[in-house]
């Protein structure tokens, strides 16, 4: 199967970069905490963030949440953390 077209948007265009430069203010969420937030509040499929990202690079998604982490994904796991 061929892989999809890149669409969508990469955690790295702004939500990881706006959580970087992110300062604690009263009030206000880390911008990769609401974005994780909002996904599962909105009982999103398991991997739906992995899946977000691959869809965003042009990659097939995983089919299995156990699937192991290819070393890009395992990059951004730990910028995450």
């Amino acid at each position: 199967k061929a892989p999809p077209a890149p669409q969508g948007f990469s955690v790295y265009d702004g939500i990881l970069p706006a959580s970087i430069a992110y300062a604690p203010r009263k009030g206000t969420v880390m911008p990769l905490i609401a974005h994780l937030k909002d996904g599962f509040a909105s009982n999103k499929p398991p991997a739906w963030h992995r899946n977000e990202e691959r869809n965003a690079r042009g990659i097939l998604p995983v089919e299995n949440p156990a699937t192991q982490l290819e070393g890009w994904e395992r990059e951004l796991v730990w910028m995450e953390i």
